[in-house]
């Protein structure tokens, strides 16, 4: 299979002489391969720096994270979520059935004990360069489609309207079942111009709090089973979560997940129209995969580099080759996105490759096993290594 990577539009100055140039490699032997050079479009990529912290949600401190029950959320006992500024949707894992009441509350003062966080004032965030930090009605004087820039929506998945959160506390009616996703109104045409820092803290009072085996609901997944132990609060698992979504079923992933702020291609809805029907097995995190993507990830933010051969000259097969000998094996690279949906989504509609690489990777029914590792770049705010094997 193929390797492919997503590299920004600007171009730093490199510590090595590693080429850059993505190359696609048709693996069909270990000892036997043709390697096809060429310049992949993906320097037009828009994605926009982007910063937030360790976690995504603050999951409750009394339910565990790798339950897999659901439980009720009493209407006196709300739930609360720290909302990083970040680009895409953040699932909340609240579940509501249709015509169902909620009440999400914006939490004014709320304290962050993050340090990254600490130039900004409490429950505030900011987007722009130059601009003051804004709390969760966003700048006044950006809008986009009428509504401020950095302001917070929610909608429900599978349901493409949108919520405008513009009170303290927002009593909804849920226009379907599904689950909650909570994100900062900006221009899908314009990431780079963001710089995403800070966060909004929220309370939810009504729904189900659903984990794991649940949030897959008519995905009909198994929890994961592998040889690595999950940390399920870490992004890169919550990247694993929705490759395995999109793999089950990519038309559900699709209605789920895409909503009107996404631009869709023509080429890629008729994508999923043509594998509406197919299943991919899951994929399993395998612990020396994820060696091998750290190792890999590590060198390219150490020496402030990018591409897929390392600054020690070795490309993706001589470190296949070296560590972990297989049949089919491929490689995808994303840079300056932290956030596990929206890097799926990338994956997924990866709108900059010709030949559509990283979705192949994605859904190569030979693939079986994964390793993700996602760290800070010095030069591309992130950089997140996801190779594949059978």
């Amino acid at each position: 299979m193929g390797v492919c990577q997503n590299i920004p539009k600007f171009k730093p100055s490199m510590k090595t002489n590693a080429q850059i140039n993505d190359k696609h490699q048709n693996l069909q032997n270990t000892n036997i391969s043709k390697k096809t050079k060429e310049t992949d479009q993906t320097s037009k990529v828009n994605y926009s720096s982007l910063y937030t912290t360790n976690k995504l949600e603050t999951t409750p401190s009394n339910i565990s994270s790798n339950s897999t029950c659901v439980q009720t959320n009493l209407l006196n006992k709300p739930q609360f979520f720290t909302i990083e500024a970040t680009i895409g949707e953040i699932e909340i894992p609240i579940s509501v059935e249709k015509k169902e009441k909620i009440i999400i509350k914006i939490n004014q003062n709320f304290e962050t004990n993050n340090n990254k966080s600490d130039i900004l004032p409490p429950n505030h965030w900011s987007f722009l360069k130059n601009e003051k930090p804004v709390n969760f009605l966003g700048y006044n004087n950006h809008k986009y489609k009428n509504i401020n820039i950095g302001a917070i929506l929610m909608r429900i998945s599978g349901d493409k309207r949108i919520y405008f959160l513009n009170k303290v506390e927002n009593l909804i009616i849920s226009n379907n079942k599904g689950n909650l996703l909570i994100y900062a109104n900006l221009d899908p045409e314009d990431y780079e111009l963001y710089e995403p820092k800070g966060s909004i803290s929220i309370s939810i009072i009504g729904g189900n709090y659903a984990f794991d085996n649940d949030l897959y609901y008519s995905y009909n997944i198994n929890c994961f089973s592998n040889n690595h132990k999950i940390n399920y609060d870490s992004k890169e698992y919550k990247i694993l979560y929705y490759m395995n979504k999109a793999r089950n079923n990519i038309k559900k992933f699709y209605e789920d997940y895409y909503g009107l702020n996404d631009i869709i291609s023509l080429e890629f809805k008729e994508f999923i129209f043509n594998n509406s029907i197919y299943k991919r097995d899951e994929l399993k995190m395998n612990k020396e995969l994820i060696d091998l993507a750290m190792k890999h990830c590590e060198d390219l933010c150490e020496n402030e580099t990018a591409g897929h051969i390392g600054t020690d000259g070795l490309d993706l097969k001589s470190r296949f080759n070296n560590n972990y000998k297989c049949y089919y094996f491929g490689e995808s690279i994303i840079y300056n996105i932290n956030n596990p949906l929206f890097i799926v989504k990338n994956l997924l509609q990866d709108k900059y490759s010709k030949k559509k690489k990283n979705r192949n990777n994605l859904f190569f029914n030979q693939f079986h096993q994964v390793g993700i590792c996602l760290k800070e770049h010095p030069i591309y705010k992130f950089c997140c290594v996801i190779v594949f094997s059978e």
